[in-house]
Formats: structure tokens, sequence, C-alpha cells
């Protein structure tokens, strides 16, 4: 890999400068003996800081700071081998050598498993290049977005996944809850004790399947350039079926689904054959996230929160540490700016003995953040894994802070790589072949992500993951436009029944129309209603307000819970009534006889989407849908009315060529130059996204920055750039 380098910029680490390029003394947290300043590359700065904490304590931190969103530096997860670990050192080195990116500078991030059989495996999930890297499917989780324009985000996330194999979806029956769920259970990740799941291993685990027990490895090439992207469908065909097998090897355009032999999936799976077809769906379950995920180019895993809206949270009711211990030690921490920019720590520790530095604890973190200009800021995983590497005068990697522990994944800062034309080029086929066949008008649906893929296909900042994600996406619409209609009543008010006032009551009274499913293991998107409780002939109602007249209303649908062992069957029919003035109901569609032997005789937990569907399109301002007890509870999740989308008039509009802007159509919140953008899930997933207010900057001096460059020049009178070959 070719770079140009400034040797007027490695000169600056010896020259004699006293001036630090971060405008702070650390008197929050104590002395500051001193600080080294040093440039990296152009757009990157390192800071060492030597100092003696409010304890007498020797400490000792190391401070990068980059702006994603005005330079050509990127933030971007990247870990080769997801079911073990390796140290962030090799991290940046296989970054650059498998995926030809520019590495100059990173830090270890995500928390993992200590456990013998999964030793080195991440906790959590996290998105890399714009596509899912590894999950444990169901969990939720805090995540640190960036986009690929550098917009920084806080979402909480909770991904789903549906596997359809030759049309028919897969699914699995718990055993220890009789409950049916997806039939997936882990991305790129290697267990302990092998569940009889389907595990999904792609190149993002490496050449080889993690799998240590004989099991079926179904072998299968992703198709039309799609992958496992947020909002999209990652379309394959079977190549191969390998029986008795584990670790086996794979290519970069295939995947492998496990099945560990005994599994009640492995009839399913030993009859594939070479050429059937599978579907994987990847959906964000939590409305308030759901544009942020889809259009995330690097997502980190952060449940540790010390710095929020510029305020120091440790020690309070919104601080949580999740059992990671608060005494002094290595840290490692990442934290965003109000102008963007983006700072990673690392700081030294556990060498009092030997009259090294101590090591921080959590409050000490968040104040070292804080005096670097945070308005939030997180602890990553710490102790033995904390390592920083940066790029050398060289043009070679090297460590700031080593250690010598594995981990799980690595943080790193990249320069903005080229995309190859191929994938612009099917991109840009896919978006005039749609465009093609709609000659003038383009369902709604469809018309969203052709307008992304048009603004990815515009913008000079989009990068590999964007291309990716904006044709699985507009591929997945396309295919399925005579299927796809919209949701008149997601976010509209209702009235209803008065529920249950325990642990499933109608939070806000907006459960049932946000937009959040229920799952088979409960959760909070369920609403409870007693048969004994404001109850009118037998039945439960809740009646939707649509705002006006809506015409062309094609269907409903209403998401119940059957669980007949904890007293909470189906309802026995459901109807839909429908209305212009809210007074006066027709009952336009109508569902009985439902029990639950009628699905399932062994009497499993389970989920049942209601379809009603009237003799013909209707049109209503008020829909009420009215459910019969069929026991002591009935559970309700969602309510749904359905209308044809609508159709947009196609124009030929020039989208701008901008690092900064983000099409209304592909994301419902841009950041400003001051600001960052957060979100938190609250019990109906309606939290608001709000913009975090500058708080001041005390970060890197840029006059400073230009000062000390001048000063280079003159010293040693030319500047030498030469071009240095790894």
């Amino acid at each position: 890999m070719k770079k140009i380098l400034a040797l007027a910029l490695s000169l600056l680490l010896v020259l004699p400068f006293a001036v630090s390029i971060y405008a702070v003394d650390l008197s929050t947290l104590g002395t500051l003996n001193s600080s080294t300043p040093s440039t990296v590359v152009s757009g990157l700065n390192l800071a060492t800081y030597d100092f003696t904490d409010s304890n007498s304590a020797k400490q000792l931190a190391y401070v990068m700071e980059f702006n994603p969103k005005t330079s050509n530096l990127q933030p971007y997860m990247y870990h080769k081998y997801n079911g073990s670990g390796v140290k962030v050192l090799s991290d940046g080195n296989y970054a650059e050598t498998d995926l030809g990116i520019d590495v100059v500078g990173g830090i270890n991030a995500d928390f993992f498993s200590m456990s013998t059989g999964s030793y080195g495996v991440t906790n959590n999930m996290y998105i890399s290049n714009g596509k899912v890297a590894t999950d444990s499917v169901g969990s939720t989780q805090k995540q640190l977005v960036f986009d690929s324009a550098g917009n920084a985000s806080i979402v909480t996330s909770k991904l789903d996944y549906k596997i359809f194999v030759k049309g028919e979806e897969w699914t699995y029956i718990d055993p220890t809850y009789l409950g049916k769920t997806t039939a997936l259970v882990h991305i790129n990740k290697r267990s302990d004790t092998w569940s009889d799941r389907i595990y999904y291993y792609d190149s993002s685990c490496g050449t080889k399947t993690d799998s240590t027990l004989a099991g079926t490895e179904i072998v299968v090439k992703k198709l039309d350039g799609t992958d496992l992207v947020i909002g999209g469908t990652l379309k394959g065909e079977v190549v191969e079926v390998r029986k008795d097998s584990f670790n086996s090897s794979l290519t970069a355009d295939q995947y492998i689904l496990y099945i560990k032999n005994g599994s009640q999936l492995q009839t399913l799976a030993d009859s594939l054959v070479a050429g059937d077809k599978i579907d994987i769906l990847v959906t964000e379950t939590i409305a308030v996230s759901k544009d942020t995920m889809e259009n995330a180019l690097t997502t980190i895993p952060v449940p540790i929160q010390v710095v929020k809206n510029g305020v120091n949270i440790v020690g309070t009711a919104e601080f949580t540490n999740y059992g990671v211990t608060n005494d002094p030690a290595q840290r490692t921490a990442v934290g965003v700016k109000a102008d963007g920019s983006v700072v990673f720590m690392a700081c030294d520790g556990r060498k009092a003995d030997t009259g090294g530095a101590i090591g921080l604890n959590f409050d000490q973190v968040a104040k070292l953040m804080l005096e670097m200009g945070c308005v939030e800021a997180f602890n990553l995983d710490g102790g033995g894994s904390t390592q920083m590497i940066k790029e050398n005068s060289e043009g070679t990697l090297e460590y700031v802070h080593a250690s010598t522990r594995s981990v799980a994944n690595s943080l790193l800062i990249v320069e903005r790589p080229t995309v190859a034309q191929a994938k612009i080029d099917a991109l840009q086929d896919l978006v005039d072949d749609i465009t093609a066949a709609y000659e003038f008008n383009m369902p709604a649906t469809i018309n969203k992500f052709w307008t992304e893929a048009k603004f990815v296909l515009a913008t000079s900042t989009s990068m590999i993951g964007d291309y990716t994600g904006a044709l699985t996406r507009l591929l997945d619409a396309y295919e399925n436009q005579g299927s796809v209609y919209k949701n008149l009543a997601f976010g509209k008010t209702y009235t209803s029944s008065q529920p249950w006032d325990g642990n499933y009551a109608d939070t806000n009274n907006a459960e049932l129309t946000d937009g959040g499913y229920g799952a088979v293991d409960y959760g909070v998107h369920w609403v409870g209603y007693h048969k004994n409780r404001d109850i009118v002939n037998g039945k439960h109602f809740a009646t939707i307000d649509l705002g006006s007249v809506k015409s062309d209303i094609l269907s409903f649908k209403a998401q119940f819970l059957c669980d007949v062992g904890a007293g909470v069957p189906l309802p026995t029919a459901v109807d839909v009534l429908i209305s212009d003035n809210g007074t006066t109901f027709t009952k336009v569609a109508s569902v009985t006889g439902l029990t639950a032997n009628q699905f399932d005789s062994k009497n499993v937990r389970e989920l049942f989407n209601i379809d009603l569907i009237p003799s013909s399109a209707v049109s209503a301002r008020y829909v009420k849908f009215e459910f019969t007890s069929g026991g002591t509870f009935t559970f309700v999740s969602e309510l749904e009315v359905f209308a044809a989308e609508d159709v947009v008039v196609i124009k030929e509009e020039t989208v701008s060529d901008t690092s900064s802007e983000t099409s209304s159509e592909t994301s419902s919140e841009t950041s400003s130059d001051t600001s960052i953008e957060t979100s938190s899930e609250s019990t109906n997933d309606s939290s608001e996204i709000v913009s975090i207010p500058d708080t001041g900057d005390k970060g890197a001096d840029l006059a400073v920055v230009v000062l000390l460059i001048t000063l280079a020049t003159a010293a040693f009178a030319v500047i030498t750039r030469r071009t240095v070959k790894r």
C-alpha cells in the first residue's frame, strides 16, 4: 500500500515544543506534569499525558482525536476472526492486507467472553462496513453509530433475523418454554455449549467456520451483491450440504449455516440440495432506531456510559457498570465532541508497585473525557485488553500502548477507502433498471430506497457499506413490490378497554400502534386485557383514529400471544368495524373459531398474526378492533390498518454531492456541525432523538497545530514528501 507522508509532521515528534495540542490542564483530575503532542497523519492528533491525580498517584494516558465529519478519516470496527481473539496490532495489519484499507490508528473495543470454549468472543453485536459482523440473536444493546459522512448517533438496538428456505420460514421450538422462535441463534460466534439452533458464518469469522462439533454445514453463495445488512434480505443459493462436518472452509462470497447433529432442525437441513434458495431478512425492531441502524456504516457496542450530555454520570442512577470493576486499572474509552470530533483514550495502570501508573477508575475516565471536550463518552474493555496503535513515520503500524491479551475486536481509524467500480456499476444498473420499469410513477416503498441509492451514487463520501446496503434494500423492495402496503395506524391515537394495570399495562396509551411487536418470551410490547375488566358481551376493544377518512383500505392485522398454560389463550373471535364519524360502526371483517388446538395440539407458546380482509377496499377514519376473550387474559401487541401504498411521481432531480448532507429519504435525523444525535429505548420505543448542545471545545487548538507545522518548516527549510510501500 502506498502512502504520501509529510516529513515535517514526523519531525514534530522531536522538536522541543512545550505547547500541547490539547488546550487542557487536567485540573479536575490532579496536576499535569507533562504533555507530549504529535501528529500521526493529517487530521489525526495524539497526545501523551503524565499527571498526578488527586490521590497523589502517578497516571499516564494516551489520547487520539480526529473529526470524521471534516477529514478523510473514519472510525471502523473490525476483527479478522470474530470467533476468537487477536491483538489490535494484528487487526490493523489484517485490515490493511485483507481489505486493502489504510489504517492509521486504533484501540481495543468490546468486552468479551472469558470462558474456555468461547474465550475472546464478543458479548455484543456490531456493524462493520455496513453489514452485521457478529450478533447473538435477540440481544438488546446500546450502540454508538457512525454513518459514512461521520455523523454520530447513540441508539438502543435489537435486531430480528428471519430465515426463509425455498420460501418457507424456518423456526425453532424451544423445549424450555415451548415457544416458537427464529431458527438463527448466533452470527459469527463460537460457543461453550452448542445450541440446537442455527449458527451463521461468513468471512467475518475468517476462512473457516468456528463450529467444533459434527453437524450439517450448508454452504450458500451470496447472490446479486446482497449481504447481511439491516433492513434488507441476504439472498443466497445452496452450493453444497456437508454432513458430519465442522470447522470447514468458506470463501468471501459465501456463508455457511451450521446445525449440530441431533438438532430438531437437522432433518430440514439434510433435505436441502444444491440450487435451493435461502433468504435471510434482518430488521431493526426498535422503531426509533430503525433509520439510524439502517444507515450505519459502523457501530460500537457501548454498554458503560460515563459522560452523557456533557455531564459526568458516574455514581448517579443513570450509571451502570455491569459488574466491571471500579478499581484503578488500565482503561480504554471512546467519546464524541459537540463538533463531531472523536476521541480515543487508553491509559496505563496496575504498575504502582514498580513506580508506574496506578490506572483510572470510572469517575476519572469521565473527568478525563470531559477535559478533552467530550459530550458523550463510554468506557470500553480495559485492564489487560487496553491497547492503542498508530501509524509511524515509516508508514507501518506500531503500539502506543501494548498488552499481551488478545481482544474481541478493534475500533480502527482508517483513511476513507475507494469503492470498486464494479460495486458502483452494480448499484447504478439496478437504479437504471427500476427507473425504466416505472417510467413515471413508482410505489412509495421502492421510491424510498431508489432515492437512497441515488443519494449514495451522488455522494462522494459514500463507502463500500453504503453501496452494499443500498443495493440490498432496493433489490428487496423491488422484488417484494406486490406485497408492500403502508400501515395507516402507525403512531395514531386510540381508545380501548381498560387493560391490566400490572406488568402488561398500556404504557402511555400508545403500545398498540407504536410499531413494536411482541416477542414469544413476553417483553415490553404486550398489552394484557383481563376477562373481568371493562368487558362488554365478552369482548374487549380498541378504536383507532386515523386522523381523517382514508380510502383504499385493503386489510387489517392484529398480533396476539397464545400461552394457554399461563392463562393467555387466543381470543375466540376478532372483528373489525369501521366508521367515518366515530359513532356508527359497520363490521367489515371477522375471524371466528380461534382456539389454541386449531393451530398447535402441543400447546406451544406462539405468536399469531391474525389477518382480517374485507370483501373489497373500504374507507374509514375510525377502525375498531373487537376481540372476544378466550380465557383469563388476552395479550395484544400491535393493531395495523393497511392501504395500498402511495405512488410517487418520479422527478429526475440532481442530488447534491456532499459529505455532510443526509437525504430525508434515508435518515430521519441529520447531525449538524455542532451536535450529535442520541436516542434511548423506552418501554414503547417512542423515545425522541435529541440534539446535544455545544458545551464548549477543550480539544485540539488548530492554531497551535499550524504554528508547529510552520516552525518545523522553518527549522528544516524544506518539506520532503516520500512514498512508502509496505
